[in-house]
């Protein structure tokens, strides 16, 4: 719901590991740099939110490094145009599903897996990518990604920056 300008949606919830659950309003239409550096963030439920107002998930979860879990519950992001950086590091992460998200805006995955270690798949749904522009070291230092569906990203512009997309995925 937007009232003069300012989002306003239910509550979201997320667990540290060092002070247990905590629950907040968000009041903005992106969720950049939300949860960046917090070390001991280790689950985060969206369930509650309206996803529709969300344009950008740029470092979202940066350098998470105890994140074991997102759950999206009926939470749809089809605004989200970047994810750049939005999962780097998280080292403790083994599996995310991006259901949610529509791809239809995105031009920018930059260094969206990035060292997340332990990742071992991703889960996209209905998820498409016409508009992906930057995927560069999308997934590189993944080294237990066993396999992933590059079904997203067929029909994407012609032109599109891949480079060391999987450099270090030593498990694929």
């Amino acid at each position: 719901m937007e009232i003069d300008g300012v989002v306003t949606t239910p509550v979201l919830s997320y667990v540290f590991s060092n002070t247990g659950e905590h629950k907040v309003k968000i009041t903005t239409k992106k969720l950049e740099n939300l949860f960046k550096n917090a070390k001991e963030l280790i689950s985060v439920d969206f369930s509650e939110c309206d996803g529709s107002v969300y344009t950008s998930m740029k470092n979202l979860f940066y350098y998470c490094t105890s994140l074991l879990s997102i759950t999206w519950g009926d939470c749809t992001l089809p605004k989200v145009n970047t994810l750049e950086y939005a999962f780097y590091n998280c080292t403790s992460l083994s599996s995310i599903d991006l259901s949610p998200l529509s791809g239809a805006d995105v031009t920018s995955m930059q260094n969206t897996f990035t060292s997340c270690e332990k990742l071992t798949g991703v889960i996209w749904g209905e998820c498409r990518f016409p508009n992906l522009t930057n995927i560069n070291r999308a997934f590189m230092n993944c080294g237990k990604l066993t396999s992933i569906s590059l079904s997203p990203f067929e029909g994407s512009v012609a032109s599109i920056n891949v480079g060391y997309l999987f450099y270090d995925c030593i498990s694929l």
